[in-house]
């Protein structure tokens, strides 16, 4: 079984799969992992040797009863992964280029930027930057999707999302720019919301959303990181727009026929689990009637 793996991986590094073989492993969580090892692989270049005198003397240093073991090939996959992701970060960051993270439908990835500030992605979000700008205290990145940040102490850090903008100096803060609409909330220090003429500061415990030029603001828990720490995602008094957004991202399912929900508003959770589960509470809770057909697609009536 693992000499097919084996086959089936060095075949699609080879460019040799059917269009149906590449179709279904697209399909697969570990096609997500090999991209990222292939994309990263082609900035890597590989420094001149001396083979012979490197063979030499490796081959000094192994004795008569040494063994050889099998490596397992998960850590190996595991371990290409990790090299490949920290030659792939100091390429971008010593080419002074932009460097970007993207993460998968249900995908949740951390990351630590270079002055030790940390971001965390959840699903469906991408993030850009330019490293060459820390270096001139100007801590500025770009940000499609929804975040966790914490920042660390130092210039002001900025977030731009297309809906908005968010500045601090070093505090925790979440950040969800889905569904065309800008929510933020401030888990410590205070955080600076704002987009032309409109401009808000949050404190620890306050939220502040921007829809359609109208603006919201409640207090929520703290303690309560919904995504980040737990299975499910909780809503408070949420445009829908923005709750099918999450079950979109979160299971990879396509929702038709939302035009006539968007507007209502709903207050729960659902677990990040089982997208049956997901859907049946939030659509019967708000008393919409679906079906659902074997392309991932749920169509409301």
């Amino acid at each position: 079984m693992q000499n097919n793996e084996d086959t089936f991986l060095a075949k699609w590094l080879n460019n040799d799969l059917t269009k149906e073989e590449l179709s279904s492993f697209e399909k697969t969580e570990d096609y997500h992992l090999y991209k990222k090892i292939s994309d990263y692989s082609n900035f890597l270049t590989v420094p001149d040797t001396n083979n012979t005198g490197s063979w030499e003397e490796i081959s000094n240093k192994i004795t008569p009863n040494s063994k050889v073991r099998t490596l397992n090939y998960s850590w190996v996959i595991a371990a290409a992964a990790s090299i490949v992701l920290f030659f792939g970060l100091f390429y971008g960051l010593t080419n002074n280029s932009n460097v970007s993270f993207e993460s998968s439908i249900g995908e949740k990835l951390t990351y630590i930027l270079p002055d030790s500030s940390e971001v965390v992605l959840n699903g469906n979000s991408k993030l850009k930057y330019n490293p060459s700008n820390w270096e001139k205290n100007k801590r500025e990145l770009n940000l499609k999707g929804e975040a966790f940040f914490k920042v660390k102490k130092g210039s002001l850090f900025t977030v731009n999302t297309p809906e908005g903008n968010v500045q601090v100096l070093g505090t925790q803060f979440n950040v969800n720019s889905h569904a065309k609409s800008l929510e933020v909330k401030c888990y410590s220090g205070k955080v600076r919301v704002y987009k032309a003429n409109k401009e808000v500061i949050l404190t620890k415990g306050e939220a502040y959303r921007l829809l359609s030029n109208k603006e919201e603001n409640w207090s929520f828990n703290v303690e309560n990181k919904s995504w980040l720490n737990n299975d499910e995602h909780s809503f408070y008094n949420t445009p829908m727009s923005k709750v099918f957004s999450a079950i979109e991202n979160q299971f990879n399912v396509s929702i038709k026929n939302k035009q006539n929900h968007i507007n209502k508003r709903f207050t729960g959770s659902f677990s990040n689990k089982n997208v049956s589960s997901a859907i049946d509470i939030v659509f019967e809770a708000m008393n919409i009637k679906f079906e659902k057909d074997n392309n991932n697609i749920v169509i409301l009536e």
